[in-house]
């Protein structure tokens, strides 16, 4: 059996629709009160994005990281020389407007701390519309 160096074996690169969708799946499973829009991430809680990435690795594998001054609520996502709202952006490949729409306040109400099985309905639904606009076109 031939060994490989790991840096030698192909690294799948998931598209953004399933790169939300698994984060549909991941917000599916967040215990209640641990989803705010308060932060990126800090003493245990945060957005979608920060969550995820501090707790599932697989969105680490993916390229997406926190960085900051040293301090986890001071922390924003990165992503392809990106950070904040376009590293989010192009890791999902969405607009700006739809990140905001499906990861702030503003595309709820202004809830700071929506349930997260609500904002993985409401990532799911942009699925759906885009498929359907993809079969359409």
């Amino acid at each position: 059996m031939k060994q490989l160096r790991r840096a030698d074996i192909p690294q799948f690169r998931a598209s953004g629709s399933e790169r939300l969708a698994r984060l549909a799946s991941y917000l599916e499973n967040v215990p209640p009160g641990m989803l705010t829009f308060t932060r990126w991430y800090g003493d245990r809680r945060g957005c979608a994005i920060g969550l995820a990435v501090t707790f599932d690795p697989w969105f680490q594998a993916q390229g997406l990281t926190l960085e900051g001054d040293g301090t986890l609520k001071e922390c924003r996502p990165a992503f392809e020389n990106r950070s904040e709202w376009l590293a989010v952006a192009q890791f999902f490949e969405i607009s700006l407007v739809v990140a905001l729409d499906l990861f702030t306040a503003g595309g709820y109400d202004g809830e700071m701390r929506p349930p997260a099985g609500e904002v993985a309905q409401k990532v799911r639904a942009h699925l759906a519309t885009a498929e359907a606009e993809v079969a359409a076109a």
